[in-house]
């Protein structure tokens, strides 16, 4: 008798502890009637306690509120099933169902556990609007492009452009010479820019950007490289520092570099080598 005493007395502990739930909890036999339901499970679906406790599953379903019952669909497939399901109170809840076997296997028991997650289905309609709205707000200011600058701050909208200046984040600790190419317009002086920027022994020194396919041959050859005082008719008196020379430490951008004349071309890559 102490010991029978002391199982009802160990039942009636199990009891409270899952009225304490802040998670519905029901619990169906194999035939999916209701032996159990916590205060939280009716709060959650709406379903009053004498409603459902004693009643087969069977008996709720309805074409409005409970179009499928997942303690019924866990007894008819044999294993733990998961659902999203709109209550009739109002609540959007994620019920999940687990089954209980015997020995034998055979499934005695269904439990049943309800969550209700309306504001995190409230969070992620006000997610999917504002991101719409984002999209809708930089086509609205012709922001379709890959790349746009706010305040000379390079902003990356395409994933192809981030894996760019990815690259060219790392490249910049480095002391060698990038060869950056594309169609005129598609923001190669601001790549440029950026490395010189995230150089940190180069930031603070000059960044220099000639566009050589605007200049004559000699000219341009001139203002690369400098010249003495009296190399030729019209030199400043005591002669001129080339870029080459204005750059150094720094960084010289030279735009346009494939419309440069072939023989300048060579004379450029000695001084880049």
């Amino acid at each position: 008798m102490k010991e029978f005493e002391g199982y009802l007395f160990k039942l009636h502990e199990l009891e409270k502890i899952l009225e304490a739930s802040f998670d519905g909890i029901m619990v169906t036999d194999g035939e999916g009637n209701c032996l159990l339901a916590n205060s939280s499970y009716t709060r959650n679906t709406g379903i009053r306690h004498d409603d459902i406790v004693g009643h087969n599953l069977k008996e709720l379903i309805n074409p409005i509120w409970m179009k499928r019952s997942v303690a019924l669909e866990v007894i008819r497939a044999g294993e733990p099933m998961s659902l999203e399901h709109d209550t009739q109170n109002g609540n959007h809840i994620i019920v999940t169902g687990t089954p209980i076997f015997d020995e034998d296997h055979n499934l005695i028991r269904v439990v049943i556990n309800t969550r209700d997650i309306s504001e995190i289905k409230q969070m992620r309609a006000k997610l999917d609007e504002a991101q719409s709205m984002e999209k809708l707000y930089l086509k609205s200011l012709g922001l379709s492009k890959e790349l746009i600058c706010i305040n000379d701050e390079p902003v990356v909208i395409n994933n192809r452009m981030r894996d760019i200046f990815e690259v060219a984040r790392r490249v910049s600790s480095y002391n060698t010479t990038v060869l950056i190419t594309g169609e005129s317009g598609t923001g190669k002086e601001i790549v440029a820019r950026y490395i010189h920027k995230m150089d940190k022994c180069r930031k603070n020194k000059p960044f220099i950007v000639i566009n050589c396919g605007a200049m004559p041959s000699n000219l341009l050859e001139s203002e690369l490289f400098g010249y003495t005082e009296g190399a030729f008719t019209g030199a400043i008196k005591g002669g001129k520092k080339g870029l080459f020379e204005e750059a150094d430490g720094g960084v010289l951008f030279l735009d346009e570099i494939g419309e440069m004349e072939h023989q300048m071309q060579v004379k450029l890559l000695r001084a880049l080598e």
